[in-house]
């Protein structure tokens, strides 16, 4: 019987894990008790027995969420192999433009509506936005190393809400349509061209010259839609 222990405390292998060290712990106790020396021996077998069954549970749990933390850890850096080789890029960061791009210029935008200032509005928002995103230097157009030109190429206004009795328009909707072109300065080549358009409806009141405040500031609010969507187009999506 010693000798099947001593077998047993040869080949346990207790410096693999944590929970091969406790149990190596276990076994050791059982060989010093193998013996009865007194009256306390029954209590300290049934003593041992829930002790053991009780660090089992424990030691069973602890393998479960040890092995949880593995596979986790295991499948995000998968994750990360797998889209870095696939070039996908977190929104935000990075760019998919080439290389050389590094500065755009945004001159003023041609206007083909018969709504003046329309064009200055909507140049203004795209050169604020590439400004504040800090991704491409906004400067003069003769060293930048794109383009970015553009046509408004619609203005319209269509009534949205009526009053029940009088039929009194109370809110109109603003559309603006704009075409932009972005190449590259050094040989022309255009890397992105598209139209867009972007709503903002504004409420229409007796007073004119709040209504047309209202309107003005529904220019506004478009263009700022705009520019969003073209820095998103060029950046993100090229």
């Amino acid at each position: 019987m010693q000798g099947h222990d001593r077998n047993r405390l040869k080949n346990d292998g207790f410096v693999k894990s944590p929970s091969a060290a406790l149990r190596f712990a276990f076994v050791v106790a059982a060989y010093l008790v193998s013996t009865p020396h007194s009256s306390v021996f029954a209590c300290l077998v049934r003593l041992r027995r829930r002790a053991f069954y009780i660090a089992i549970q424990i030691l069973t749990f602890y393998e479960i969420i040890k092995n949880i933390f593995h596979i986790k850890s295991c499948f995000i850096l998968f994750m990360i192999i797998f889209l870095g080789g696939c070039g996908y890029q977190f929104q935000g960061r990075g760019t998919n433009l080439p290389p050389e791009i590094r500065s755009v210029a945004v001159p003023i935008f041609a206007n083909r509506t018969f709504h003046t200032g329309i064009e200055s509005e909507v140049t203004r928002a795209l050169a604020e936005k590439f400004i504040s995103a800090r991704r491409l230097n906004v400067v003069e157009q003769n060293s930048a190393d794109a383009l970015l030109t553009g046509i408004v190429k619609s203005f319209v206004t269509t009534s949205v809400a009526v009053t029940g009795d009088t039929q009194i328009t109370t809110g109109y909707r603003a559309t603006l349509t704009v075409e932009i072109t972005f190449k590259r300065q050094k040989d022309g080549r255009v890397l992105f061209k598209g139209e867009m358009s972007e709503w903002w409806n504004y409420p229409v009141v007796a007073d004119l010259a709040i209504t047309e405040n209202n309107k003005k500031e529904a220019v506004r609010q478009i263009s700022h839609l705009l520019a969003e969507k073209v820095h998103e187009l060029i950046l993100e999506n090229f």
